[in-house]
């Protein structure tokens, strides 16, 4: 299945960190970042909206296996006023951080457990401060495939555990250009 929305990406981030106390112990207690949340119930809403458009009951997009996830994203650099109130642009973030609060968004409805995606893949395909903001996402049953790993590290692979086999098989690969 494949979802397009027209959200910007936002990058996962931690909430406020605090001490909480039980049985006279103190542990750490982490909140939510607001920001992603918000980001994360909209991500939620504009798949659920999706759904509904395409009528698939979202039961019937939970996909019961593996899980082959895919991102896609253009990401704007938006302007904002800091708490010094002064106008700052927010930084480049890299892809993993971005698909993170995305995955953990679509919990619940393509999977029931991210321990069940086999395969994530993410793009950032631009971000500046002109860009149009979307995600692109692709969700399917994960298919095993082994293919792209070249045969030479394959062989590798199932070498001896004599740590100069393994790395001499390695080094045998570096030198096919080919790969490299």
């Amino acid at each position: 299945m494949w979802i397009v929305l027209h959200l910007n990406p936002e990058p996962w981030a931690i909430g406020q960190m605090s001490v909480g106390r039980a049985n006279g112990r103190a542990y750490p207690k982490m909140s939510r970042n607001p920001q992603v949340a918000a980001y994360q119930d909209a991500v939620r809403s504009g798949v659920e909206d999706y759904l509904k458009l395409i009528h698939v009951p979202r039961e019937q997009a939970l996909i019961d296996g593996p899980v082959d996830l895919r991102f896609w994203f253009w990401r704007r650099m938006d302007v904002y006023r800091s708490s010094q109130a002064r106008n700052v642009r927010k930084h480049e973030v890299d892809a993993t951080n971005c698909q993170k609060s995305t995955e953990d968004a679509l919990h619940g409805i393509f999977f029931r457990n991210d321990k069940n995606d086999k395969h994530v893949e993410s793009t950032m395909v631009v971000q500046d401060h002109t860009v149009e903001p979307r995600i692109v996402i692709s969700v399917e049953p994960y298919i095993e495939d082994l293919s792209p790993i070249p045969p030479l590290v394959l062989e590798a692979m199932h070498a001896p555990l004599v740590p100069q086999v393994r790395a001499q098989a390695l080094n045998d690969l570096r030198l096919d250009s080919e790969i490299f």
